[in-house]
């Protein structure tokens, strides 16, 4: 990893562009307790670590976040904390209008249909310490930039920032309010509450983005607003939930509740 390469240090840290240096102290401090090598053995604890470092440094001093976010906002290319963006010094020639004799025109290529899909990260391993999970099933991003996921086999849900660091988890086996029996479908909306499929419950759960419990609804059955085989679960841009029942074939629609 080269200094030149840019990166995401607010998604590093996993905090907003508008945190203040008391949120940046405080959430260097937990990433840096997370990913430190000494007592996380993933393949990216060295990596990362290095990028939490760096993030610190580039965002804790407010003349060089100032630099930094100047760069951030200027486009697709992106200088390395700490240096403006240079413009050119000087404009580059005009191409020549004088025709070539016996020029060729030129052939035109046939589109491709590649995607260059970059790898950026990952996180995760079997177990069920903050980061790791036990049959994973669905997963869900916010308008934010975290992600959550349903993490089955440990019956909880668990949140990270876009960079794979552990934010926070709610969620036990059993059947009470923020308690469950194979969640399963994930989704969030556009005002960052979680909505949770509950399958073995016959149920949807609603969260806030913090894991506080809000509502649920559902029960065992084929009637409306019941459930046989709770699968997956979506949310529009007004609000409406959406679910998969693959036990009775059909799809059902709520109002946000």
């Amino acid at each position: 990893m080269t200094t030149s390469e840019f990166h995401d240090y607010y998604e590093v840290l996993g905090v907003k562009p508008d945190a203040s240096t008391d949120d940046i102290a405080a959430a260097f401090k937990r990433a840096a307790n997370f990913w430190h090598p000494d007592h996380n053995k993933s393949a990216a604890a060295n990596r990362m670590m290095v990028l939490v470092n760096e993030a610190h440094r580039a965002l804790r001093d407010p003349t060089k976040r100032a630099r930094y976010d100047q760069g951030r906002m200027a486009g697709p290319t992106r200088p390395p904390p700490g240096k403006a963006p240079q413009r050119p010094t000087q404009a580059p020639p005009p191409a020549s209008t004088t025709p070539r004799p016996h020029a060729k025109a030129p052939q035109q290529q046939p589109p491709t249909t590649s995607v260059d899909r970059r790898f950026m990260a990952k996180w995760g391993s079997h177990g069920s310490g903050d980061g790791q999970f036990n049959s994973l099933r669905g997963v869900a991003v916010d308008g934010q930039g975290p992600v959550y996921v349903a993490d089955s086999g440990n019956a909880r849900i668990q949140k990270f920032s876009g960079a794979g660091l552990f934010m926070t988890k709610w969620g036990s086996s059993g059947s009470g309010d923020g308690q469950f029996n194979d969640p399963d479908g994930i989704a969030v909306d556009s005002q960052g509450n979680v909505y949770v499929t509950d399958r073995l419950n016959h149920r949807v759960q609603k969260f806030s983005g913090a894991g506080r419990f809000m509502t649920k609804w559902g029960a065992e059955g084929s009637g409306d607003g019941q459930f046989s085989g709770l699968y997956a679960v979506c949310v529009d841009g007004q609000g409406s939930v959406y679910t998969v029942d693959i036990g009775i074939d059909r799809i059902q629609k709520f109002s946000g509740v």
